[in-house]
């Protein structure tokens, strides 16, 4: 993983995490590869796509967001 300083303003980044919610439930979101395909049931068809948990930094003086999707 990089240093985590900012790539655009060169200040401290800090972890943190996206959540999808729905219906009651939080979940850290994935990034899911393939195109995205609607579905009339469920929203959109995941099937058995490969998934990685979404890892996020953002940036304490500007905003940037860097989000990372490791194995």
């Amino acid at each position: 993983m990089r240093s985590h300083s900012c790539p655009k303003c060169h200040s401290q980044m800090v972890e943190g995490f996206v959540a999808d919610e729905g219906y009651g439930t939080k979940h850290v979101s994935k990034w899911i590869e393939g195109a995205p395909e609607r579905s009339f049931w469920t929203g959109l068809k995941i099937g058995k796509r490969r998934k990685f948990a979404i890892r996020s930094w953002r940036c304490r003086s500007c905003g940037f967001l860097e989000h990372y999707a490791n194995a």
